[in-house]
């Protein structure tokens, strides 16, 4: 059965078994009830996700080298290399020749470029290649390339590009899942699939000392609905804030997903938080399930992700243990090292989003 564009499957990983993470991963679903499948209901079903984020560790990585590090692998693809033959040559700017094989790079690493441009996507990254040179040349003949600011810049998008490079070669070893394995994920997680449903939720973010909340977990649990969660937290002059959202199931960190789904209608649980606590009640459940023919692609796609992730997770600690690395300075006096890099961040579990 394929299926139109337009879902996130949860990202199911565990480190060492302990816990697990959400991570975005592409799935196909049709969408419901004319609502655009990427946006559950409008933002209130993305509120949830800053209270939830603690748990789900992300790793974003800064804007600004990103870009620059794609600009920079543009122009080390140039390096070692014999000058464009005339029929290479996708413009000239003052002399200096823009190649086809720069635009198809940035097609290749901006691939929704194409989804959004269509024919015309190859003509639209030529002129932005125009501009940048413009720029570039612009720069150069003001000596910004020698300011200290942007060979800084140029050399964390160099190291950048590098690093890259050696992860993507490390993660290429990864094998894909057989049909075997994609089933029996499939079967492993019946709350994403089987048993996927959307959920009506109502959300009291409370800020509060850990002494403040002893046994409130259980009057949460023991409240028969929202209101008597409410008068609870008052009871306690606690602190907080609430309101209503629509999470589907792979929205959830799925450690907060087993405990969601085998909820009634009208229960609640309390989830710690560092500043307090998140507690959430469930308004409705409604049955969304996934059939195993629709969810092949998109397990398929997480497990192939997850291995390659694995992979350079154990390449780069395998770097790790052989490196004399030493923190010095105020970074010493701050606590020790800093922990493994994103490449080493936590797996994830798949999950599906209309």
């Amino acid at each position: 059965m394929n299926l139109p564009a337009g879902v996130r499957f949860p990202d199911i990983a565990g480190n060492s078994g302990e816990w697990r993470v959400r991570q975005a991963l592409a799935l196909r679903l049709p969408p419901i009830s004319g609502r655009d499948p990427t946006r559950p209901d409008g933002a209130a079903a993305r509120h949830l996700e800053p209270d939830l984020e603690f748990m789900t560790q992300r790793i974003r990585r800064p804007i600004e080298i990103a870009a620059a590090a794609g600009l920079l692998a543009l122009a080390l693809a140039g390096c070692n290399r014999q000058a464009p033959t005339s029929t290479q040559v996708a413009a000239r700017v003052n002399g200096d020749e823009i190649s086809t094989h720069q635009v198809q790079a940035m097609l290749q690493r901006q691939p929704r470029l194409g989804a959004q441009f269509g024919d015309n996507a190859p003509a639209h990254v030529l002129d932005t290649l125009v501009e940048q040179e413009l720029a570039a040349q612009a720069a150069r003949k003001d000596g910004l390339d020698s300011d200290p600011q942007v060979l800084q810049a140029l050399e964390i998008a160099r190291r950048e590009v590098l690093a890259r490079a050696y992860q993507d070669k490390l993660a290429d070893a990864a094998v894909s899942p057989s049909s075997d394995e994609i089933d029996r994920y499939y079967d492993e997680h019946p709350k994403l699939f089987r048993q996927r449903q959307r959920y009506q939720l109502q959300e009291f973010k409370v800020q509060a000392a850990p002494e403040a909340l002893q046994g409130l977990a259980a009057e949460v649990a023991s409240a028969a609905d929202p209101h008597a969660v409410e008068a609870a937290l008052r009871a306690r002059s606690l602190d907080f804030n609430t309101r209503q959202t629509s999470m589907l199931a792979e929205e959830l960190p799925l450690q907060v997903l087993d405990r969601v789904g085998d909820l009634r209608p009208g229960a609640s649980l309390l989830i710690p938080r560092p500043t307090g606590a998140l507690v959430l009640t469930v308004l409705q459940a409604e049955p969304l399930p996934i059939e195993r023919a629709a969810a092949r692609d998109a397990i398929r796609s997480f497990l192939s992700n997850d291995r390659r992730r694995q992979l350079v997770a154990q390449g780069m600690k395998a770097l790790r243990d052989k490196a004399d690395v030493q923190i010095v300075g105020s970074f010493a006096r701050g606590g020790g090292a800093p922990g493994p890099a994103a490449s080493a961040a936590p797996q994830v579990a798949p999950a599906a989003s209309d």
